[in-house]
């Protein structure tokens, strides 16, 4: 069990600044301002609202969590068979809400209040001449609704507000939605599905004590074809949830063939070719242009950072026997973990990543000749929420740094000298001997990794999976699996 380890994790691991002199403007960690609203509602007055808005420093690493933290949390629970997949937000007492002549502030409980404009509530009517119910996408014409539109009646109902318009259309605003969606300030996880149920979106550092409590699910479950379990639905949820959380998952068991490996991929989703191929079977034979088909050692790194649009999800398989080869290691890191100590210890070095833009590329052959179309920093935040999105590094892809605008170049190389210091430290480098039958997946966009040379021969199996589809299968599966009323499956091992 992973919430079972006993080391500290990367928010008490011990800081030790190195003394730069850094320009007055590099001096300030990246952060983002947000003003959120406020305001006392009621549902049986139509005067204009009055808001107080404050200033917020955004941490762009908040929505991280610790392993401790995970353990004190309750453990996901998954209903039976055939139970409903509705999720509902419900409250003691029906929200009120306050309305004027640009928007309608609801009040969902104590303390809780957004404001919604009149346009956006008519833009996102959900009834089935507006939203089509089986596509999910918008049949009413967005920029034909007056700008100065307001409702002409608004009523409260048990579980949203009814609207009515000035041509006489109707339209019902379920509170969940409105709550899921609320912009002005946002007091749900930002979700871009139709469904209530948003993807997990709280994500766990470690460092390398997980080594003794890896996340890990096995083969056969994975291709259950119990009834119960939804054929293994639920095991596959429990698999991509296990990666969202901890950037990486070991599976067990898996039948020691390139087929049952990429049969496993595929149980996530289609497996993204590359110049390198669809589904690789490859050993040190130099047969791509590439140090991975090599024997050398590897240091932690993303793959593919010269696509803009990087690999999502990468899986190895061992399929060579132990005395086949020595050395090999596999080394893992953790990212976001490396992020959250770079911000703390040297905030300044965490803004330069997070704002230069590294250009990188892939020569290594007569037809490959790859450049992201836009260059990327180390550090990609969201834009809506400033929270870290992706950590983008490979110091042997990477081209000459360019200072034509940004920070002096030397700044630069001292802002990644304190980066890979992190990266190449003792507790965060996770050190792990690949055996045939265990399939090792990772998010790309979190998690580096590497390995150490070897001698012998040392077959690996493996591909990669979008991120998009990754997340979209994880998605789909939480919308469609997961019921927070219907009692849980009594399978204890399901549970991370």
């Amino acid at each position: 069990m992973v919430s079972s380890l006993s080391r500290p994790m990367v928010s008490n691991l011990s800081r030790s600044m190195v003394r730069i002199r850094v320009p007055r403007q590099w001096q300030k960690a990246a952060a983002v301002g947000r003003r959120p609203h406020s305001s006392q509602a009621s549902h049986s007055s139509h005067t204009t609202t009055t808001t107080q808005q404050s200033n917020t420093i955004k941490n762009p690493l908040a929505s991280l969590r610790t392993i401790q933290q995970h353990a004190r949390e309750p453990p996901l629970h998954f209903p039976a068979a055939g139970g409903s997949s509705t999720v509902t937000h419900s409250t003691t007492t029906a929200p009120a809400y306050q309305l004027d002549s640009e928007a309608l502030v609801v009040q969902f409980d104590k303390g809780r209040s957004s404001k919604f404009d009149h346009i956006w509530l008519r833009d996102n009517c959900r009834c089935e001449e507006c939203f089509h119910p089986h596509t999910k996408q918008r049949l009413l014409g967005t920029f034909e609704i007056p700008l100065n539109i307001q409702p002409t009646r608004v009523v409260t109902e048990a579980e949203g507000l009814s609207l009515t318009w000035p041509d006489g259309h109707e339209s019902f605003m379920e509170f969940s939605f409105l709550l899921q969606n609320s912009y002005d300030p946002p007091l749900s996880p930002a979700t871009t599905c139709t469904n209530s149920t948003p993807v997990s979106t709280k994500k766990y550092l470690w460092d390398n004590s997980i080594i003794n409590c890896m996340p890990r699910v096995t083969y056969k479950d994975i291709f259950s074809t119990d009834e119960l379990t939804w054929k293994g639905d639920f095991y596959v949820l429990e698999w991509l949830r296990k990666i969202d959380k901890y950037g990486f998952c070991l599976v067990d068991d898996v039948p020691p063939t390139p087929e049952a490996t990429e049969k496993l991929l595929k149980r996530i989703a289609f497996i993204r070719e590359t110049h390198y191929g669809a589904f690789w079977d490859f050993t040190a034979n130099m047969e791509h242009g590439d140090t991975a088909y090599t024997n050398l050692a590897l240091g932690a790194h993303t793959d593919t950072t010269y696509f803009s649009d990087p690999a999502g999800l990468q899986l190895f398989h061992l399929l060579s026997p132990a005395g086949s080869h020595e050395g090999g290691k596999s080394l893992l890191v953790d990212g976001f973990a490396a992020a959250a100590k770079l911000m703390g210890e040297s905030p300044w070095a965490y803004k330069v990543l997070s704002e230069v833009p590294i250009e990188t590329h892939a020569s290594g052959g007569a037809d490959v000749a790859f450049r992201p179309l836009i260059p990327q920093p180390v550090f990609s935040h969201h834009p809506l929420d400033g929270q870290l999105a992706m950590v983008r590094w490979n110091p042997d892809d990477r081209l000459p740094f360019n200072a034509r605008a940004g920070p002096p170049v030397k700044l630069l190389y001292r802002a990644i000298r304190e980066w890979e210091t992190i990266l190449k430290s003792h507790p965060m480098e996770l050190w792990t001997q690949m055996k045939m039958g265990q399939a090792l997946i990772f998010d790309n966009h979190r998690v580096l990794h590497g390995r150490s040379s070897f001698t012998g021969s040392r077959r690996l199996c493996g591909g990669y999976v979008n991120g998009d589809d990754y997340r979209c299968r994880l998605r789909s599966l939480e919308q469609r699996l997961l019921d927070s009323s219907a009692p849980p499956v009594q399978i204890s091992h399901l549970h991370p």
